[in-house]
């Protein structure tokens, strides 16, 4: 297991050897680089994930989706803007956004004048963003880039990553490498497709190499736990017809309404449980 290095995973989902999503050949005749496609569940935390690692160089370094192409996804970056107001009780004076796209979310921050700064591996969508003064570092994010912009980012007051933690296949040097940007006063939020969404729904669609993990809540909790970083509040997005965004600090605080009405319904569901995921598989 990539999170807790348990050696008690067991396969659940089967699907064969894939090209990589969005390689789309110029011609048959082109060779296709492909990798087989196994959902594993770890039944020690209780991680849904993938059995092969592809290396996110293949997958990120050039990319396809370009974030302000969405119209419902730049209305709700506002949205994800007035809820991390909400939460954090102020604009905060500086933003990092990790895997940052072309930078559509920085850009309620920049508006409220707020400092920004995203970090995105993909070259080609990060010149979209510095061509719009949306400052971005071309770069994958991991547990030593803080040492690496220390000098031109230093701490930031709110740091956030959607859609990012399923795509890295270290995800736990991820959640350290956050905390490394946080002082005590911080926000951080992660952006996730919740599995309970893709259980219930059977969006076995959003099965593919790019997302190594199908987290829910209960696994964010466990893995930003081990970090010493403590999860609070919820948003519920409309991303991907079921995404959560998870905001968390250094210090601990009282779980919000929704957050308790959602860990309930997980456990009320069997969330986290071997035997919901091979249901899935069936269906």
């Amino acid at each position: 297991c990539r999170v807790c290095g348990s050696n008690d995973i067991i396969d659940v989902l089967d699907l064969g050897v894939h090209a990589l999503a969005n390689s789309l050949r110029a011609s048959l005749n082109e060779d296709e680089y492909k990798s087989p496609l196994i959902l594993c569940f770890c039944k020690n935390c209780e991680v849904a994930q993938l059995s092969e690692n592809v290396d996110p160089n293949k997958m990120f370094s050039t990319y396809l989706w370009v974030t302000g192409t969405s119209k419902t996804t730049r209305d709700y970056s506002y949205k994800f803007y007035n809820k991390t107001l909400e939460v954090n009780n102020k604009i905060p004076n500086k933003v990092l956004e990790l895997a940052s796209n072309d930078g559509t979310f920085l850009i309620p921050f920049k508006e409220s004048k707020s400092t920004i700064f995203g970090i995105d591996p993909a070259k080609n969508i990060a010149e979209i963003a510095n061509n719009n003064n949306l400052k971005t570092y071309v770069d994958f994010f991991n547990i030593n880039s803080f040492e690496k912009y220390e000098n031109e980012i230093k701490k930031v007051d709110f740091v956030f990553a959607r859609n990012v933690l399923a795509h890295v296949p270290d995800p736990m040097g991820f959640i350290a490498g956050v905390k490394k940007f946080m002082h005590n006063n911080s926000l951080g939020a992660f952006e996730f497709h919740y599995n309970q969404s893709i259980i219930k729904e059977l969006h076995y669609d959003s099965i593919y190499h790019e997302h190594y993990f199908y987290y829910s809540l209960k696994n964010l909790i466990y893995m930003l736990n081990k970090n010493d970083l403590y999860p609070f509040d919820i948003l519920e997005s409309p991303i991907n017809s079921g995404n959560l965004v998870v905001y968390f600090k250094l210090n601990k605080e009282v779980f919000s309404k929704n957050m308790t009405k959602l860990l309930n319904n997980e456990e009320s569901y069997s969330i986290s449980n071997l035997n919901r995921w091979k249901n899935f598989a069936n269906q």
